[in-house]
This record gives C-alpha cells, structure tokens and sequence, in this order.
C-alpha cells in the first residue's frame, strides 16, 4: 500500500513538473470548435484519451466462432480419423 501511495506521490510531481515545464499556450481548432491552453494539458489529454480509447477497446467482447457441443460418436469419429490419418503418414 505505501508503495502504491510512494508511486503515485512521485508521479504527480513530476507532472507538475511536466506541466510547469510546458506551459506554453497553444490554441487547438477542429471545425467550428476552438480550444486554447497550454501545450501540458493538450498532451496530457491526448494521451488520457488514448488510453481510455485503447482500454475501451481491449474489453470489448471478441467474436469467436465457438464450436458446437459434439456427441460421443462424432468424438469417436474424429479420433478414428486422426488415428488413421497419421497411420497412412507413418507407412
């Protein structure tokens, strides 16, 4: 726990420092929308953004194609197919 707090104590100043260090203004225009701020907090939100962006996407549920329950026949079937398969290769 005193590590976590240590970690992020010495995170946080360091974007302050960050912050200090880069705070010089910068205006952003997409469209009709204008945005002006120091060049700090439009890096810091880019990268926010990206990372939620990214993390949105990591947990999105994947499509997999999933296999159908096979009855003890089929598996039999399949196994007996393997087996001869890989006794035709052994010849």
């Amino acid at each position: 726990m005193v590590k976590y707090l240590i970690f992020f104590i010495v995170l946080a100043f360091l974007l302050v420092i960050f912050a200090l260090q880069n705070a010089t203004p910068v205006i952003i225009q997409f469209i009709s929308w204008k945005y002006e701020g120091s060049i700090a907090v439009v890096i810091l939100s880019s990268f926010t953004l990206g990372a939620i962006t990214g993390l949105i996407f990591m947990l999105l549920p994947k499509r997999k194609h999933k296999e159908e329950p096979i009855g003890q026949a089929e598996k039999e079937e399949k196994k007996d197919k393997i087996i001869q398969d890989f006794d035709l290769e052994v010849d």
